[in-house]
């Protein structure tokens, strides 16, 4: 389309500059974790490794941003009642549903938003973890290097619903294991979830070939 390619960071940031971002809703993970969304506006998370606790924490707020350190896997479901970014500089495993409280298909109004950034993969865990039927994943998704699904060569019939956006360096097949579909969250064309990449590239979509007057004044 002639439009200059777009170079990505070679390494995602997603606190600085932005303005609410605080230490108050900065979650720091310096080890492989699992974190579970609760519809009461709060999120479960443990280190994958299961020598400390469950841990519940309220979503912020404003914001809540879910930071991995560098290394740092993180493993995510769950129902989100909040805004809230996860990212890791490693991977992110989706391990199951990742809905909405409130879904803005039906409630225009809802003000649940999620970011899934990771400088290399996004991924849908193996069959054994997110188990048979359909798969629901509410978020908007940058993968830098891949976002993939696991065992795709599986066999079954269920489907992989994303309602949201998938920007990723490459993506991996899903089927036979699922067929895809990818739904736009029309809220994004006015805003973007928090601490979310962003482009000052733009392309031309469309425009009106009709003339109009501008009235003088």
């Amino acid at each position: 389309t002639g439009v200059k390619s777009i170079r990505w960071p070679s390494r995602f940031l997603p606190v600085p500059g932005e303005a609410t971002a605080t230490g108050e809703n900065v979650h720091r993970l310096t080890e492989d974790t699992r974190i579970v969304f609760n519809a009461n506006g709060t999120y479960t998370w443990q280190p994958v490794d299961g020598e400390v606790p469950p841990q519940v924490t309220a979503i912020s707020p404003q914001t809540s941003y879910l930071v991995a350190t560098r290394h740092v896997k993180l493993f995510v479901k769950g129902t989100v009642n909040g805004k809230v970014l996860v990212y890791s500089p490693e991977r992110i495993v989706i391990e199951g549903n990742l809905l909405y409280a409130q879904d803005p298909e039906t409630i225009p109004g809802s003000d649940d938003y999620l970011g899934l950034v990771s400088d290399k993969n996004v991924e849908i865990a193996r069959p054994k973890v997110t188990g048979p039927g359909d798969l629901y994943v509410n978020a908007a998704i940058y993968a830098k290097r891949r976002f993939a699904v696991r065992e795709f060569r599986k066999r079954g019939d269920a489907v992989l619903h994303v309602y949201g956006s998938v920007s990723s360096g490459s993506m991996s097949a899903t089927e036979p294991r699922y067929s895809t579909r990818i739904r736009f969250d029309k809220r994004f064309e006015e805003m973007r979830p928090p601490g979310f990449p962003m482009t000052d590239r733009y392309e031309l979509e469309s425009w009106t070939t009709a003339w109009s007057v501008k009235p003088e004044e």
